[in-house]
This record gives structure tokens, sequence and C-alpha cells, in this order.
């Protein structure tokens, strides 16, 4: 509906900005997953994945 769409807080955006951050999200998340990874290994543990997860397709 075009009268709700005028009181929502939208701003327009372009296709590559949203790819952008995009990319930066999931970059920031394997850099904690890598971090979390390291961190389990100088303790004796092993890292094993969640892949039930449907985000990682």
């Amino acid at each position: 509906d075009r009268e709700k769409e005028k009181d929502l807080p939208l701003s327009e955006v372009s296709v590559d900005d949203i790819l952008d951050a995009q990319r930066r999200e999931q970059e920031s998340k394997q850099d904690q997953d890598r971090l979390q990874n390291k961190a389990l290994k100088e303790r004796g543990l092993n890292y094993i994945p969640d892949l039930s997860h449907d985000d990682m397709f």
C-alpha cells in the first residue's frame, strides 16, 4: 500500500550496496568462526559446525 510506504522510514539503496553489506556481514561471521575455532583448538577441543542452519546454503 502506497500510503503505508510513505509513513515507513525506508530509504532506497542500490543492489551493489546490498551485496557489499552482505559480503561484509559474511566475512565478519567467518572471522568470528575462525577465532572461535582457533580458541577451541588451543584448548584441545574440536570445532564441529552446525550444518542444520539454512543460512549456510
